[in-house]
Protein backbone atom coordinates (compact mmCIF):
# COMPACT_ATOMS: atom_id res chain seq x y z
CA UNK A 1 0.00 0.00 0.00
CA UNK A 2 1.46 3.22 0.99
CA UNK A 3 4.47 2.93 1.86
CA UNK A 4 5.16 -0.46 -0.55
CA UNK A 5 4.40 2.05 -3.29
CA UNK A 6 6.93 4.73 -1.56
CA UNK A 7 9.70 2.19 -1.15
CA UNK A 8 9.30 0.87 -5.01
CA UNK A 9 9.68 3.97 -6.70
CA UNK A 10 12.49 5.38 -4.47
CA UNK A 11 14.37 2.26 -4.23
CA UNK A 12 14.40 2.00 -0.40
CA UNK A 13 16.21 5.99 -0.20
CA UNK A 14 14.38 8.30 1.86
CA UNK A 15 15.53 11.68 0.87
CA UNK A 16 14.80 14.70 3.40
CA UNK A 17 13.17 17.67 1.90
CA UNK A 18 14.57 20.88 1.85
CA UNK A 19 11.73 22.97 1.51
CA UNK A 20 10.00 24.66 4.51
CA UNK A 21 8.10 22.54 6.57
CA UNK A 22 4.02 23.92 6.87
CA UNK A 23 2.42 22.72 10.43
CA UNK A 24 -0.70 20.73 10.89
CA UNK A 25 -3.46 23.53 11.79
CA UNK A 26 -6.71 23.66 12.85
CA UNK A 27 -9.56 26.60 11.97
CA UNK A 28 -12.40 27.03 13.43
CA UNK A 29 -12.46 30.92 13.06
CA UNK A 30 -15.05 32.85 10.59
CA UNK A 31 -16.70 29.26 9.96
CA UNK A 32 -20.03 28.54 11.09
CA UNK A 33 -20.73 26.48 14.66
CA UNK A 34 -19.84 23.11 14.69
CA UNK A 35 -17.62 23.45 11.54
CA UNK A 36 -13.77 23.00 11.15
CA UNK A 37 -10.85 22.84 8.98
CA UNK A 38 -8.17 20.24 9.54
CA UNK A 39 -5.14 21.13 7.54
CA UNK A 40 -2.79 17.72 8.50
CA UNK A 41 0.43 17.89 7.09
CA UNK A 42 1.92 15.42 5.15
CA UNK A 43 5.74 16.02 7.09
CA UNK A 44 4.14 16.38 10.68
CA UNK A 45 1.41 14.10 10.95
CA UNK A 46 1.72 10.15 10.67
CA UNK A 47 0.86 6.52 11.89
CA UNK A 48 3.86 5.14 13.30
CA UNK A 49 2.32 1.02 12.55
CA UNK A 50 0.14 -0.69 10.72
CA UNK A 51 -1.10 -4.51 9.75
CA UNK A 52 -0.17 -6.59 6.89
CA UNK A 53 -1.33 -4.66 4.12
CA UNK A 54 -1.53 -1.36 5.34
CA UNK A 55 -5.26 -1.60 5.60
CA UNK A 56 -5.37 -1.00 9.87
CA UNK A 57 -3.28 1.62 11.09
CA UNK A 58 -2.06 2.68 14.95
CA UNK A 59 -0.17 4.76 16.75
CA UNK A 60 -0.65 8.24 15.83
CA UNK A 61 1.97 10.53 15.52
CA UNK A 62 3.45 14.19 15.51
CA UNK A 63 6.93 15.09 14.16
CA UNK A 64 9.14 17.50 12.19
CA UNK A 65 8.66 20.29 14.90
CA UNK A 66 4.84 20.75 15.79
CA UNK A 67 4.66 20.07 19.71
CA UNK A 68 1.29 17.92 20.17
CA UNK A 69 -0.95 15.74 17.67
CA UNK A 70 -3.42 16.92 15.41
CA UNK A 71 -7.01 16.94 17.46
CA UNK A 72 -10.36 18.42 17.26
CA UNK A 73 -13.26 17.81 19.00
CA UNK A 74 -16.79 17.43 17.97
CA UNK A 75 -20.02 17.65 19.66
CA UNK A 76 -22.35 15.27 19.52
CA UNK A 77 -23.93 14.83 15.78
CA UNK A 78 -23.86 13.75 12.32
CA UNK A 79 -20.89 15.35 10.35
CA UNK A 80 -19.74 15.65 6.70
CA UNK A 81 -15.87 14.61 6.06
CA UNK A 82 -14.89 16.19 3.15
CA UNK A 83 -11.40 17.11 1.57
CA UNK A 84 -10.92 20.78 0.04
CA UNK A 85 -8.35 22.84 -1.06
CA UNK A 86 -7.92 26.67 -0.70
CA UNK A 87 -10.07 27.72 -3.66
CA UNK A 88 -13.46 25.97 -2.95
CA UNK A 89 -12.66 27.00 0.88
CA UNK A 90 -12.91 30.49 -0.24
CA UNK A 91 -16.02 30.16 -2.13
CA UNK A 92 -17.58 27.81 0.69
CA UNK A 93 -16.68 30.32 3.65
CA UNK A 94 -16.02 33.75 2.16
CA UNK A 95 -15.16 35.18 5.63
CA UNK A 96 -11.75 33.06 5.58
CA UNK A 97 -8.64 35.33 5.57
CA UNK A 98 -5.87 35.33 3.17
CA UNK A 99 -3.50 33.81 6.46
CA UNK A 100 -6.70 30.84 6.92
CA UNK A 101 -6.17 29.80 3.03
CA UNK A 102 -2.86 30.23 3.17
CA UNK A 103 -2.32 27.19 5.45
CA UNK A 104 -5.03 24.65 3.51
CA UNK A 105 -3.14 22.19 1.60
CA UNK A 106 -4.62 21.00 -1.88
CA UNK A 107 -3.02 16.95 -1.60
CA UNK A 108 0.09 15.15 -0.45
CA UNK A 109 2.98 13.42 -1.38
CA UNK A 110 4.91 10.58 -0.05
CA UNK A 111 7.51 11.80 -2.90
CA UNK A 112 5.51 10.82 -6.19
CA UNK A 113 2.70 10.66 -6.31
CA UNK A 114 -0.12 12.57 -4.82
CA UNK A 115 -2.92 11.72 -2.81
CA UNK A 116 -6.09 12.82 -0.59
CA UNK A 117 -6.37 9.73 1.91
CA UNK A 118 -6.38 10.60 5.92
CA UNK A 119 -7.02 8.76 8.44
CA UNK A 120 -9.14 9.87 11.86
CA UNK A 121 -8.85 7.66 15.14
CA UNK A 122 -10.63 8.22 18.32
CA UNK A 123 -8.19 10.02 20.92
CA UNK A 124 -7.39 6.76 23.29
CA UNK A 125 -5.53 5.33 20.03
CA UNK A 126 -2.84 8.04 21.44
CA UNK A 127 -1.80 5.42 23.97
CA UNK A 128 -3.35 2.34 23.15
CA UNK A 129 -1.97 1.58 20.29
CA UNK A 130 -3.96 -1.63 19.26
CA UNK A 131 -7.03 0.54 18.15
CA UNK A 132 -7.09 1.38 14.53
CA UNK A 133 -8.44 4.09 12.51
CA UNK A 134 -12.20 4.92 13.03
CA UNK A 135 -12.33 5.52 8.99
CA UNK A 136 -10.06 7.01 6.74
CA UNK A 137 -11.03 9.48 4.11
CA UNK A 138 -10.87 10.37 0.60
CA UNK A 139 -10.25 7.05 -0.64
CA UNK A 140 -8.98 7.82 -3.94
CA UNK A 141 -6.33 6.73 -6.06
CA UNK A 142 -2.95 8.23 -6.84
CA UNK A 143 -2.17 11.03 -9.32
CA UNK A 144 1.13 13.09 -10.95
CA UNK A 145 0.17 16.07 -9.30
CA UNK A 146 -1.56 17.42 -5.87
CA UNK A 147 -3.94 19.16 -8.29
CA UNK A 148 -4.99 16.00 -10.21
CA UNK A 149 -5.62 14.55 -6.96
CA UNK A 150 -7.96 17.17 -6.20
CA UNK A 151 -9.92 17.46 -9.09
CA UNK A 152 -10.21 13.93 -9.16
CA UNK A 153 -11.60 13.52 -6.42
CA UNK A 154 -14.17 15.58 -7.08
CA UNK A 155 -15.05 14.02 -10.61
CA UNK A 156 -14.74 10.45 -9.27
CA UNK A 157 -17.12 11.69 -6.63
CA UNK A 158 -14.30 10.38 -2.99
CA UNK A 159 -14.14 13.68 -2.08
CA UNK A 160 -16.58 13.71 0.52
CA UNK A 161 -16.40 10.07 1.12
CA UNK A 162 -15.34 8.38 4.24
CA UNK A 163 -14.93 4.45 4.73
CA UNK A 164 -15.33 2.64 8.04
CA UNK A 165 -15.85 -0.68 9.27
CA UNK A 166 -13.74 -3.24 10.89
CA UNK A 167 -11.70 -3.96 7.14
CA UNK A 168 -10.05 -0.65 7.81
CA UNK A 169 -9.17 0.76 4.39
CA UNK A 170 -10.28 -2.63 2.76
CA UNK A 171 -13.67 -1.97 3.73
CA UNK A 172 -16.29 -1.94 1.03
CA UNK A 173 -18.34 0.21 3.35
CA UNK A 174 -18.68 3.60 2.20
CA UNK A 175 -20.41 6.80 3.28
CA UNK A 176 -20.73 10.51 3.52
CA UNK A 177 -21.30 10.57 7.35
CA UNK A 178 -20.02 9.61 10.51
CA UNK A 179 -22.73 10.42 13.43
CA UNK A 180 -20.91 10.46 17.29
CA UNK A 181 -23.10 10.32 19.98
CA UNK A 182 -20.90 11.69 22.34
CA UNK A 183 -18.66 14.58 22.70
CA UNK A 184 -15.56 12.81 20.80
CA UNK A 185 -12.13 14.48 19.92
CA UNK A 186 -10.30 13.30 16.84
CA UNK A 187 -6.87 12.84 15.84
CA UNK A 188 -6.13 13.80 12.19
CA UNK A 189 -3.10 11.65 10.12
CA UNK A 190 -2.03 10.83 6.75
CA UNK A 191 -1.56 6.73 6.34
CA UNK A 192 2.52 7.47 6.29
CA UNK A 193 4.99 6.09 8.96
CA UNK A 194 8.20 7.88 7.47
CA UNK A 195 7.59 11.87 6.85
CA UNK A 196 10.60 13.16 5.95
CA UNK A 197 10.50 12.34 2.15
CA UNK A 198 6.55 13.82 2.20
CA UNK A 199 5.24 17.02 1.07
CA UNK A 200 1.92 18.94 1.32
CA UNK A 201 -0.77 17.95 2.95
CA UNK A 202 -4.65 17.59 3.04
CA UNK A 203 -7.42 19.71 4.03
CA UNK A 204 -10.41 18.15 5.62
CA UNK A 205 -14.02 19.95 6.12
CA UNK A 206 -15.51 18.81 8.70
CA UNK A 207 -19.23 19.98 8.81
CA UNK A 208 -23.07 19.04 10.63
CA UNK A 209 -24.73 16.89 7.76
CA UNK A 210 -27.37 18.85 6.35
CA UNK A 211 -30.37 17.86 9.10
CA UNK A 212 -34.39 17.82 8.02
CA UNK A 213 -36.73 15.87 9.54
CA UNK A 214 -39.34 13.88 7.12
CA UNK A 215 -42.49 15.41 6.74
CA UNK A 216 -44.00 15.94 9.94
CA UNK A 217 -47.74 16.49 9.50
CA UNK A 218 -49.75 13.08 9.41
CA UNK A 219 -52.37 12.76 6.76
CA UNK A 220 -51.36 15.84 4.60
CA UNK A 221 -53.30 14.57 1.61
CA UNK A 222 -55.93 13.02 2.92
CA UNK A 223 -55.54 9.99 2.04
CA UNK A 224 -56.85 8.38 5.25
CA UNK A 225 -59.98 9.15 3.77
CA UNK A 226 -61.78 10.94 6.57
CA UNK A 227 -60.23 14.31 8.39
CA UNK A 228 -57.88 12.06 10.83
CA UNK A 229 -55.41 14.64 12.56
CA UNK A 230 -57.33 17.54 11.39
CA UNK A 231 -59.34 20.04 13.58
CA UNK A 232 -61.82 21.46 10.99
CA UNK A 233 -63.14 25.41 11.47
CA UNK A 234 -64.99 27.87 9.96
CA UNK A 235 -68.42 27.53 8.45
CA UNK A 236 -68.16 25.89 5.06
CA UNK A 237 -68.04 21.84 6.75
CA UNK A 238 -64.23 21.35 4.91
CA UNK A 239 -64.33 17.95 4.25
CA UNK A 240 -62.27 15.24 1.88
CA UNK A 241 -62.89 15.05 -1.74
CA UNK A 242 -62.06 12.42 -4.22
CA UNK A 243 -63.28 14.92 -7.25
CA UNK A 244 -66.34 14.59 -7.03
CA UNK A 245 -67.49 18.31 -5.77
CA UNK A 246 -66.27 20.16 -9.03
CA UNK A 247 -66.60 18.21 -12.16
CA UNK A 248 -62.94 18.43 -13.45
CA UNK A 249 -60.71 19.15 -10.48
CA UNK A 250 -58.94 15.86 -9.42
CA UNK A 251 -56.94 15.02 -6.38
CA UNK A 252 -53.38 16.21 -7.56
CA UNK A 253 -52.03 12.92 -6.14
CA UNK A 254 -53.35 9.93 -4.29
CA UNK A 255 -57.34 9.58 -4.28
CA UNK A 256 -58.25 12.13 -1.92
CA UNK A 257 -57.86 16.18 -1.51
CA UNK A 258 -58.68 18.41 1.16
CA UNK A 259 -62.13 20.83 0.15
CA UNK A 260 -63.07 23.79 1.42
CA UNK A 261 -67.31 23.27 1.29
CA UNK A 262 -69.93 25.84 1.46
CA UNK A 263 -69.94 28.72 3.35
CA UNK A 264 -67.67 32.10 3.90
CA UNK A 265 -64.68 30.77 5.86
CA UNK A 266 -63.16 27.28 6.34
CA UNK A 267 -59.64 25.78 7.67
CA UNK A 268 -58.06 22.51 9.09
CA UNK A 269 -55.59 22.70 11.55
CA UNK A 270 -53.17 20.37 13.00
CA UNK A 271 -50.45 21.19 16.04
CA UNK A 272 -47.21 18.97 15.56
CA UNK A 273 -45.09 18.30 18.01
CA UNK A 274 -41.50 19.14 17.75
CA UNK A 275 -39.85 17.67 21.14
CA UNK A 276 -38.91 14.39 20.47
CA UNK A 277 -39.09 14.14 16.77
CA UNK A 278 -35.80 12.48 15.79
CA UNK A 279 -33.10 15.15 15.85
CA UNK A 280 -35.00 17.48 17.33
CA UNK A 281 -33.58 17.89 21.02
CA UNK A 282 -34.21 20.57 23.52
CA UNK A 283 -30.36 22.13 22.26
CA UNK A 284 -31.24 22.17 18.86
CA UNK A 285 -34.84 24.04 19.28
CA UNK A 286 -33.48 26.40 21.82
CA UNK A 287 -30.60 27.30 19.66
CA UNK A 288 -32.70 29.32 17.16
CA UNK A 289 -30.85 28.26 14.18
CA UNK A 290 -34.10 26.02 13.04
CA UNK A 291 -36.35 26.50 9.80
CA UNK A 292 -39.70 24.87 8.96
CA UNK A 293 -40.00 24.41 5.33
CA UNK A 294 -43.68 24.40 4.17
CA UNK A 295 -45.21 23.16 1.34
CA UNK A 296 -48.56 22.68 -0.17
CA UNK A 297 -50.49 22.83 -3.14
CA UNK A 298 -53.72 24.70 -4.21
CA UNK A 299 -56.31 24.17 -7.35
CA UNK A 300 -59.91 26.24 -7.58
CA UNK A 301 -62.79 26.28 -9.90
CA UNK A 302 -62.09 28.89 -12.16
CA UNK A 303 -64.50 31.61 -11.05
CA UNK A 304 -62.31 34.99 -12.63
CA UNK A 305 -59.83 36.58 -10.96
CA UNK A 306 -59.77 35.83 -7.92
CA UNK A 307 -61.31 32.47 -7.69
CA UNK A 308 -61.53 31.34 -4.66
CA UNK A 309 -58.23 30.10 -3.21
CA UNK A 310 -56.31 29.21 -0.04
CA UNK A 311 -53.34 29.83 2.61
CA UNK A 312 -51.35 28.01 5.08
CA UNK A 313 -50.80 30.21 8.43
CA UNK A 314 -47.50 28.60 10.73
CA UNK A 315 -48.12 29.47 14.68
CA UNK A 316 -45.03 28.86 16.80
CA UNK A 317 -45.73 27.52 20.43
CA UNK A 318 -43.51 27.25 23.24
CA UNK A 319 -43.90 24.45 25.92
CA UNK A 320 -46.77 26.05 27.77
CA UNK A 321 -48.99 27.24 24.17
CA UNK A 322 -47.89 30.66 24.17
CA UNK A 323 -47.66 32.26 20.75
CA UNK A 324 -44.04 33.11 19.90
CA UNK A 325 -44.92 33.92 16.86
CA UNK A 326 -46.68 33.59 13.74
CA UNK A 327 -46.26 33.55 9.78
CA UNK A 328 -48.72 33.62 6.65
CA UNK A 329 -48.01 32.96 3.18
CA UNK A 330 -49.99 34.68 0.24
CA UNK A 331 -53.12 33.55 -1.16
CA UNK A 332 -52.31 31.14 -3.70
CA UNK A 333 -54.95 31.44 -6.39
CA UNK A 334 -54.65 28.29 -9.10
CA UNK A 335 -57.85 28.22 -11.16
CA UNK A 336 -57.03 26.88 -14.54
CA UNK A 337 -56.76 23.27 -14.01
CA UNK A 338 -53.47 22.93 -12.77
CA UNK A 339 -52.03 22.70 -9.25
CA UNK A 340 -49.91 25.43 -8.15
CA UNK A 341 -47.73 24.62 -4.96
CA UNK A 342 -46.09 27.44 -2.79
CA UNK A 343 -42.86 26.87 -0.59
CA UNK A 344 -41.01 28.68 2.04
CA UNK A 345 -38.71 28.87 4.52
CA UNK A 346 -39.30 30.43 8.05
CA UNK A 347 -37.25 30.61 10.96
CA UNK A 348 -38.42 28.79 14.00
CA UNK A 349 -38.02 30.96 17.45
CA UNK A 350 -35.78 29.48 19.94
CA UNK A 351 -37.92 28.17 22.35
CA UNK A 352 -40.33 26.24 20.02
CA UNK A 353 -41.98 23.27 20.88
CA UNK A 354 -45.30 23.15 18.83
CA UNK A 355 -46.00 24.58 15.37
CA UNK A 356 -49.64 24.35 14.70
CA UNK A 357 -50.57 24.47 11.33
CA UNK A 358 -53.58 25.38 9.08
CA UNK A 359 -54.85 25.66 5.68
CA UNK A 360 -57.06 28.47 5.38
CA UNK A 361 -60.13 28.78 2.92
CA UNK A 362 -61.06 32.27 1.12
CA UNK A 363 -64.34 32.65 -0.63
CA UNK A 364 -64.15 35.29 -3.20
CA UNK A 365 -67.43 33.90 -5.22
CA UNK A 366 -70.78 32.43 -5.12
CA UNK A 367 -71.89 30.46 -1.84
CA UNK A 368 -69.53 27.27 -2.13
CA UNK A 369 -66.01 27.65 -1.05
CA UNK A 370 -64.30 25.93 -3.99
CA UNK A 371 -61.18 25.58 -3.19
CA UNK A 372 -58.71 22.80 -2.81
CA UNK A 373 -56.11 21.76 -1.09
CA UNK A 374 -53.41 18.64 -1.45
CA UNK A 375 -50.00 17.45 -0.91
CA UNK A 376 -49.41 19.61 3.08
CA UNK A 377 -45.91 19.00 4.14
CA UNK A 378 -43.99 20.64 7.11
CA UNK A 379 -40.55 19.86 8.14
CA UNK A 380 -37.51 20.78 10.49
CA UNK A 381 -34.31 21.90 8.40
CA UNK A 382 -31.23 22.83 10.36
CA UNK A 383 -29.44 24.83 7.36
CA UNK A 384 -25.89 25.00 8.78
CA UNK A 385 -24.82 22.68 6.24
CA UNK A 386 -26.15 24.78 3.27
CA UNK A 387 -23.85 26.20 0.62
CA UNK A 388 -24.07 29.56 -1.27
CA UNK A 389 -24.79 30.51 -4.15
CA UNK A 390 -22.89 32.99 -5.72
CA UNK A 391 -24.23 35.01 -8.90
CA UNK A 392 -22.47 37.01 -11.69
CA UNK A 393 -23.42 38.75 -15.21
CA UNK A 394 -22.21 37.49 -18.14
CA UNK A 395 -23.68 40.56 -20.69
CA UNK A 396 -27.78 39.61 -20.86
CA UNK A 397 -27.03 35.75 -18.62
CA UNK A 398 -26.54 35.03 -15.33
CA UNK A 399 -23.94 32.70 -14.47
CA UNK A 400 -24.74 30.70 -11.12
CA UNK A 401 -22.26 28.74 -8.98
CA UNK A 402 -21.81 27.13 -6.10
CA UNK A 403 -19.24 24.21 -4.35
CA UNK A 404 -19.56 21.04 -6.54
CA UNK A 405 -19.60 18.91 -3.52
CA UNK A 406 -22.68 20.23 -3.02
CA UNK A 407 -24.25 18.10 -6.22
CA UNK A 408 -26.23 14.78 -5.28
CA UNK A 409 -29.83 15.84 -3.49
CA UNK A 410 -29.95 19.45 -4.63
CA UNK A 411 -31.78 21.46 -7.50
CA UNK A 412 -30.92 24.94 -9.25
CA UNK A 413 -34.28 26.60 -9.26
CA UNK A 414 -35.77 30.37 -10.27
CA UNK A 415 -38.25 31.77 -10.15
CA UNK A 416 -39.77 35.38 -11.19
CA UNK A 417 -41.66 36.69 -8.49
CA UNK A 418 -41.00 35.69 -5.01
CA UNK A 419 -44.63 36.72 -4.12
CA UNK A 420 -45.85 34.22 -5.78
CA UNK A 421 -42.61 31.90 -5.88
CA UNK A 422 -43.62 29.48 -8.17
CA UNK A 423 -39.87 27.66 -8.20
CA UNK A 424 -38.99 25.97 -11.45
CA UNK A 425 -35.75 23.74 -12.01
CA UNK A 426 -33.09 25.10 -14.18
CA UNK A 427 -32.64 22.62 -16.17
CA UNK A 428 -29.52 24.42 -18.12
CA UNK A 429 -26.01 22.13 -18.43
CA UNK A 430 -23.85 22.44 -15.55
CA UNK A 431 -20.32 22.77 -15.88
CA UNK A 432 -17.70 21.69 -13.16
CA UNK A 433 -14.68 23.40 -12.87
CA UNK A 434 -11.98 23.74 -10.49
CA UNK A 435 -14.50 22.22 -8.09
CA UNK A 436 -17.05 24.48 -8.93
CA UNK A 437 -20.31 23.67 -10.76
CA UNK A 438 -21.57 26.83 -13.21
CA UNK A 439 -24.94 27.01 -15.09
CA UNK A 440 -25.29 29.91 -17.41
CA UNK A 441 -29.30 30.94 -17.08
CA UNK A 442 -30.37 33.65 -20.16
CA UNK A 443 -31.17 35.78 -21.74
CA UNK A 444 -32.73 37.73 -18.27
CA UNK A 445 -35.80 39.54 -18.87
CA UNK A 446 -36.77 41.58 -15.55
CA UNK A 447 -36.38 39.89 -12.40
CA UNK A 448 -34.72 36.55 -12.01
CA UNK A 449 -34.64 34.29 -8.45
CA UNK A 450 -32.16 31.68 -7.56
CA UNK A 451 -32.20 28.94 -4.99
CA UNK A 452 -30.08 25.98 -4.52
CA UNK A 453 -33.20 23.77 -3.41
CA UNK A 454 -33.26 20.34 -1.04
CA UNK A 455 -36.33 18.71 -1.27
Amino acid sequence: MMHQIKHLLLGGFLAASSLAVPAGTVLTANLPANTAIINISGTQDGAATYNGDQSLWYHPFYTGGTTHLLTYTVAPGTYFFRALNPVDAAHLFPALTAGQTNQIFTAWTYNSPWTLDYLVFDSAAATNYALPQLFDGSPELVYGSADAAYQASLTNGFNNLIRVGPLGRNSPLLTTTYTFTNATTLIFVIPDYALSDNNGGVSVLISPALFSTTNLLLNPGAEAGSLTNWIAGGNSNPRVDNGTFDTGILPRSGTNDFLAGTGSTGSLTQLVALLGQPGLTTAALDGGRLLANLSFWELGLNQGAPSDDAYVSLAFWDGTSNVLSTVTTPEIDSHNNTWSNYTALYPIPAGTRFIQYTMNFVRHSGTDLDAFVDDNSLSVWDPSGLPRLSIASAGTNAVVSWPASFTTGFTLEQTTNLAAANWTATTNFISTIAGTNAVTVGPLIGTRFFRLFHP
